[in-house]
């Protein structure tokens, strides 16, 4: 049975970004906003951005959103509060993706980044990937050993595990597996 569950209406130009996590809806916009929306569709909390918001992600408590300002953000979910402002991409973010501690960012130059959130208000790139094919338009993080994919114009998708410093196999979402850089 389908049914419409809500319509969110409060952004005042087009928006470029959704994401969901069953509790709340994200949305980023070209009015220089993110928005947090409640199940019912009510605006939660309106997040001001210096520019375009070009890619949004919920995970947790956290929301990520990546900024044609080249800076990735982190807010608490629950009070809108901006948590950490990550700056070090050449050009604008257009993609983020987060798990546990580990958060990937891609940007319109081509550059994929892992960050270490190390604190509830800190973090430090880690690496710095070079995504083959243009500007990413996607980027995932996820699990058995697979820790970012990144996607672009070229028509492939981009795949890199963390390096195996002294054998097994590094936790998919630890930041200090990335240390160095990374491997196709």
């Amino acid at each position: 049975d389908r049914s419409l569950i809500a319509t969110l209406e409060g952004h005042t130009a087009t928006v470029l970004s959704v994401d969901l996590d069953g509790r709340v809806y994200a949305s980023g916009s070209y009015d220089k906003t993110a928005r947090l929306w409640g199940r019912d569709g009510a605006i939660a909390h309106t997040l001001p951005h210096p520019d375009w918001v070009k890619a949004v992600h919920l995970c947790d408590d956290q929301l990520v959103t990546g900024c044609r300002d080249v800076r990735v953000r982190t807010f608490n979910v629950a009070t809108g509060q901006k948590t950490r402002e990550l700056s070090g991409h050449g050009h604008y973010v257009c993609a983020v993706s987060l798990r546990g501690a580990l958060l990937v960012s891609g940007a319109y130059n081509g550059e994929v980044k892992v960050w270490a959130l190390t604190g509830d208000a800190t973090a430090e790139c880690v690496a710095t990937l070079e995504h083959l094919g243009g500007w990413v338009r996607g980027v995932a993080v996820t699990g058995g050993g697979v820790a970012s994919m990144s996607v672009g114009g070229s028509g492939r998708v981009v795949v890199w595990r963390p390096e195996r410093s002294g054998g097994g196999t590094p936790h998919e979402a630890d930041p200090e597996a990335w240390r160095g850089g990374g491997s196709k």
